[in-house]
């Protein structure tokens, strides 16, 4: 009922919040060429496994501003992956330079805060903002592409989100929630432009 009849499909997210105490989170994750299989391009080409690692870790931290009545929480993710794509044209003998296991990066920052306010008993107010980095070196390259043939893209987005809740009776409840549009600023260019 709260999205009407006619909706396809729906996505909800739901995000933590600060509380009386201070909290939070710490990740870390490593992953290198040892722990990858080769595959049958890989194999093909000859060249054994092409270097790998992928670093990600982040952080997350919550608390109050004001005992009962403000609270904070906000995080912080990062990946960094050094890779690699190959080509393999199916005819060595003539494409010889565009053949083989070529480096490539790919780079994400995500950013995420919140600030939740108990305005009266009955009355509550939020303010979230995300924003979510991406940088790919070379997207679309590999298998028969050339090196040469994809493109970089690097596309940060953001949004905020304001909500107000106001509990008018046990029975009634008055929620508004406002949403700046995620914005997606888009640059793309030849491989390596970026």
């Amino acid at each position: 009922a709260e999205h009407g009849g006619n909706v396809a499909g729906l996505v909800s997210t739901v995000t933590k919040s600060g509380a009386n105490r201070f909290s939070g989170e710490v990740l870390e994750f490593f992953k290198d060429k040892s722990l990858n299989a080769i595959t049958r391009d890989q194999e093909r080409v000859g060249k054994g496994k092409p270097d790998y690692r992928r670093y990600q870790h982040g952080f997350a931290l919550g608390g109050p501003i004001v005992k009962d009545r403000a609270h904070f929480f906000g995080a912080v993710e990062l990946l960094t992956e050094k890779k690699s794509f190959t080509v393999n044209s199916g005819l060595p003998q003539f494409y010889g330079a565009l053949h083989g296991t070529f480096p490539t990066d790919y780079l994400r920052r995500k950013y995420f805060g919140r600030v939740d306010v108990q305005l009266r008993e009955s009355q509550s107010l939020f303010v979230r903002y995300a924003l979510d980095w991406e940088h790919i070196d070379c997207e679309t390259c590999g298998g028969t592409n050339a090196a040469f043939n994809g493109n970089y893209v690097q596309s940060p987005r953001d949004t905020t989100v304001v909500g107000h809740n106001w509990v008018l009776s046990p029975q009634k409840l008055n929620e508004l929630r406002v949403q700046w549009p995620a914005r997606l600023r888009s640059e793309t260019g030849p491989p390596g432009a970026g």
